[in-house]
């Protein structure tokens, strides 16, 4: 394998890397705003119950 072919499988193994960390970053991103979104539903409930 020559240098040139080994940057070229390193660049795609980097970018695999990439597509698979945003893949992460957007599972966690929806899994936090539906965590906010019941957590203000919740807050809404409490605040009806003391008023």
């Amino acid at each position: 394998m020559t240098l040139e072919q080994r940057v070229e499988e390193l660049e795609a193994m980097v970018d695999s890397m990439k597509a698979q960390m945003e893949e992460v970053i957007s599972a966690h991103t929806c899994a936090y705003n539906q965590i906010t979104a019941k957590l203000d539903r919740i807050a809404v409930i409490q605040a009806e119950r003391k008023a």
